[in-house]
């Protein structure tokens, strides 16, 4: 029952009026006492939309900036990352490093790594814990 006023309302409105319908109602002013604009009509409201409401205009330029600068800061991270993968691989001048959980016989590694095909060099990179003495307190490195 209560939607009745509004059907009724559109069942008058022909088909070319409503697709030519925007939402959008101009009023007309006195032109005799306005200035010529160069602006075009769409560009006028848009402006009294922002002048509007000037939270809603100022919240949007905010997120519209810091979606612009979050976007610049990945593609400018990915780049970073990117470019010190190739570094990383161009300083790489070996293709296979071998970690081993404890300490073992320098001549039994060597002879099993020497009978795997392909093989053409082997190094043997030893390390050790070390700490650092500040004033009688003890840092790790």
């Amino acid at each position: 029952m209560v939607a009745f006023i509004p059907i009724r309302a559109t069942v008058n409105t022909t088909v070319r009026e409503a697709l030519n319908d925007s939402g959008i109602k101009i009023l007309k002013k006195k032109t005799s006492t306005q200035k010529p604009s160069r602006l075009p009509l769409w560009m006028k409201i848009a402006v009294e939309n922002i002048l509007r409401n000037k939270k809603r205009s100022a919240l949007s330029i905010f997120n519209l900036v810091l979606g612009l600068a979050l976007f610049s800061v990945s593609l400018n991270v990915s780049n970073s990352i990117e470019n010190s993968l190739v570094a990383t691989s161009q300083r790489q001048l070996y293709d296979l490093s071998i970690v081993l959980d404890k300490q073992y016989n320098r001549e039994a590694v060597l002879t099993a790594l020497n009978e795997e095909k392909g093989v053409e060099k082997i190094e043997f990179w030893e390390r050790a814990k070390a700490s650092i003495l500040y004033e009688n307190k003890r840092k790790r490195i």
